[in-house]
């Protein structure tokens, strides 16, 4: 090797499979010799194999991005896989809202299924797609994987609030998990708002902080004393799609305990 004057390389094209003995020969200024045999294995080219993706399912009219590590979809004992294509089970082109590509990221290439459906997929359409990868000498492998489109769903409310008792001219705060209040089977971040159940604001003396990253909502104020009864609350939450759903609960404001002036004992 040229640019290594210390190492040896071997290099050429086998023409067939098999097991080549090769006997090197190393011999110094004043013709001493030493004889050194290698075995080099030809194996010949085997063509990438498909691994079945998981299903996937999207919400119509939104955009989606599926993505996998190549050797996630396909193996190739070889490591040649040079090129990866995508069309429909029966061999025709994807909707030409949908495409694959294959992107190079620090841990390796990862194959890459994206696009935006129109609103007008009906409902529970299933798009079967055929991934395809051709190797350098040519050889194929293929895999299928189903993609659902269907209606957004709606969040949906898992537990319910107990009433919030409060006293006037007295600060409060309580705090309570989100994750225990709603769920949304499309996986969706949701949003969250507080409002009166006839969806008038709050009143002046009630907030809330929404806390995503500890997923808690918490309440807090100052009731004044004409405030005093009963207060229905909405806590609702709202998805990508601008589906919602609420639950209802009460803050109950009693009169603070108030100091008569007795003796102290």
């Amino acid at each position: 090797d040229a640019s290594n004057p210390q190492a040896l390389r071997i290099s050429g094209t086998p023409l067939t499979a098999g097991t080549y003995t090769v006997t090197l020969r190393a011999t110094d200024a004043s013709g001493a010799w030493v004889n050194k045999t290698i075995y080099l294995v030809a194996s010949a080219n085997s063509a990438p194999t498909g691994i079945a993706p998981a299903s996937s399912s999207y919400v119509i009219g939104r955009t989606f991005a599926w993505a996998q590590p190549l050797g996630a979809v396909f193996g190739d004992i070889d490591a040649n896989i040079a090129s990866v294509s995508a069309t429909l089970a029966d061999g025709s082109a994807l909707p030409g809202w949908m495409s694959l590509e294959t992107v190079y990221r620090a841990d390796g290439p990862y194959l890459v299924l994206a696009g935006q459906s129109p609103d007008t997929v009906a409902n529970n359409t299933i798009y079967s797609v055929k991934f395809t990868a051709v190797d350098a000498l040519g050889l194929s492998g293929s895999t299928q994987m189903n993609v659902l489109f269907k209606v957004n769903s709606g969040p949906t409310a898992t537990a319910s609030i107990p009433d919030q008792r409060i006293f006037n001219n007295t600060l409060f705060q309580s705090t309570i998990s989100l994750a225990s209040l709603f769920s949304d089977v499309d996986g969706d971040a949701l949003d969250y708002s507080m409002v009166l159940p006839q969806g008038s604001p709050l009143a002046g003396w009630l907030s809330y902080v929404v806390d995503r990253e500890a997923g808690t909502i918490t309440f807090s104020g100052m009731p004044v004393s004409t405030a005093a009864g009963l207060h229905a609350i909405e806590l609702r939450a709202i998805d990508a799609s601008g589906g919602s759903t609420g639950i209802s609960f009460n803050f109950r404001m009693n009169s603070a305990p108030l100091y008569t002036g007795g003796a102290d004992n």
